[in-house]
């Protein structure tokens, strides 16, 4: 199994921060090749990214009354590891290394070690709810605002000195493509595109870009 040859299926719920979730994670493979379910009892799944060994996933999920964490899932025996408290990871975005997820909280963003070898950081400067949508090379790319349909500006932070930057300002072609103070559809189109592909910055140096499923 490897990223290239295998997609994350999650039934979703009605958003990345509805904590009913799925109650299984499905591997699909691109071409031939046999599914698998995972699941854990007790366990609800939102969604999902690869690591870079194509065998271990993070996954944010909730265990059955409590709030959603994230949790290092291995693929060869289903095992589940929490990496973070409770509660944060509403929008989180693994590091290019693999071995660090940057999650939004309550605080601001925080920077957990998957592995457990590092105690989390906050990045500097940095206040209330965030909403990460990347990780490149350069640093965490972060919407300016709590809506990210809503159009406006991303950010380029340093997750370290949590210096700032715009990265890109996302604006409708026209005025008018608003929908009851919200951007219109095809608006909204184009910030996911924005979105995504952000993802996909990294390999332009010479890294592999990760499979995600966005809710």
């Amino acid at each position: 199994m490897n990223t290239a040859s295998t997609n994350i299926s999650v039934v979703p719920g009605r958003g990345p921060d509805d904590v009913r979730g799925s109650s299984y994670i499905e591997p699909l493979p691109v071409g031939p090749g046999a599914t698998r379910r995972i699941q854990q009892p007790g366990f609800a799944y939102n969604n999902a990214r690869w690591l870079p060994d194509a065998k271990r996933l993070v996954v944010r999920a909730r265990e059955q009354n409590q709030l959603p964490r994230l949790y290092e899932l291995n693929l060869d025996d289903g095992s589940m590891r929490a990496f973070t408290p409770e509660g944060v990871g509403i929008s989180w975005s693994l590091s290019p290394d693999g071995r660090r997820v940057a999650a939004a909280a309550a605080s601001g963003i925080e920077v957990h070690s998957i592995g457990g070898d590092q105690d989390p950081q906050k990045v500097p400067a940095v206040s209330g709810p965030q909403v990460v949508v990347g990780w490149v090379d350069r640093g965490l790319l972060v919407y300016d605002g709590p809506d990210p349909f809503a159009l406006g500006k991303v950010l380029l932070i340093d997750p370290v000195t949590g210096a700032r930057q715009t990265w890109r300002e996302i604006l409708p072609p026209d005025p008018r493509h608003h929908e009851h103070g919200r951007p219109g559809r095809d608006a909204r189109r184009r910030v996911l595109r924005v979105l995504v592909d952000s993802r996909g910055e990294r390999s332009l140096s010479g890294q592999r870009p990760e499979l995600i499923l966005m809710p």
